[in-house]
């Protein structure tokens, strides 16, 4: 047996009890909850479709409700298609030729497919569960040639931990770099700002460049892994040359996606391997949701296995150790 298979297996219960869960609330949303009670009775006493089985019989479950409702079904459904994806912490985007069934064959492949991404929780004390998961100073402690990815599902989150681990550089006297690959350089220098980082002064000093990806990972449209390599060596000995104790680096990885080129991202990312060979401090950025759209089953552990340390970011906030 696969040693994959019981993660399999607790994803696809995990995500019948999610899709359950957001049908009654699409339900109640709609009709209230005596009629959302009354659709079950009628599924179940006309059609012989229980609710337990709705994640089995998408298709029936959709049928029954374009018997009870007729024209109106499709709006019942796309209502409870969004709030699948947005629980997922993905965009619901409708597509020719697809029906509900589909919309939930695709989620329930991204959700059993991709069991080390985190999917977001509510907004509420995701600072105190990253401080009690250790990952705030985990990142400020991080070395010279610590290679780690990020997972993550929100922005914010991204931003607090990546902008803990270069302020932590910054305040020892390192110098720091942030490739930005998904957000635009000025978005993440106000960010910074607004994280309390003064952009401005440690850029006076040398200390601190936000790049675009054009710049660094993919130039004119094509991406030179020795090139890139380059680059980072260049700019280490330059840091060191004007002063500063080491260098910590912040890659956003989405670009290689949006450019599809994954093949080149994991060939890249085993060239740095769990231990950089070049002594800075670095923390790839991905985003979960860019991660889940590739839906390739083999892509994530083969992105885990390439880092020391991988931080997770959502209901099981955590770091996982490489095996």
């Amino acid at each position: 047996m696969s040693e994959h298979r019981p993660v399999e297996r607790r994803r696809e219960t995990e995500f019948r009890r999610l899709l359950l869960e957001v049908v009654d609330e699409g339900l109640v949303a709609v009709v209230g909850k005596p009629p959302a009670q009354a659709i079950y009775y009628h599924l179940e006493r006309d059609l012989h479709l229980r609710r337990r089985d709705i994640p089995r019989k998408p298709e029936a479950f959709a049928q029954g409700l374009e018997r009870l409702f007729g024209l109106g079904a499709p709006v019942l459904l796309r209502a409870i298609l969004r709030k699948l994806y947005r629980r997922m912490g993905l965009n619901f985007e409708e597509k020719e030729g697809y029906a509900f069934a589909d919309y939930v064959q695709q989620a329930r492949g991204l959700w059993t497919q991709t069991a080390y991404l985190p999917f977001p929780a509510p907004p509420r004390d995701r600072e105190a569960k990253m401080e009690k998961a250790g990952i705030l100073e985990f990142v400020k402690k991080m070395k010279p040639t610590d290679h780690v990815a990020l997972f993550y599902t929100d922005p914010e989150d991204k931003h607090r931990v990546l902008f803990t681990y270069l302020k932590a550089g910054l305040e020892e006297e390192e110098a720091a770099a942030y490739v930005a690959g998904q957000e635009a350089c000025d978005q993440v220098r106000r960010a910074m700002e607004k994280f309390g980082i003064d952009v401005e002064r440690h850029k006076r000093k040398g200390a601190l460049k936000v790049i675009p990806y054009q710049e660094w990972y993919i130039i004119d449209g094509k991406f030179d892994m020795a090139k890139t390599l380059r680059l980072w060596k260049k700019l280490l000995e330059e840091a060191k040359a004007r002063g500063f104790q080491g260098l910590r680096v912040a890659g956003e990885m989405a670009c290689f996606f949006n450019h599809g080129m994954v093949k080149e991202l994991v060939a890249y990312e085993r060239a740095l391997h769990r231990t950089l060979e070049i002594p800075l401090t670095a923390i790839c950025a991905y985003d979960s949701e860019v991660v889940a759209r590739e839906g390739k089953p083999k892509l994530l552990p083969a992105l885990l296995k390439a880092h020391s340390t991988a931080i997770i970011l959502g209901p099981k906030t955590g770091l996982v150790k490489s095996e």
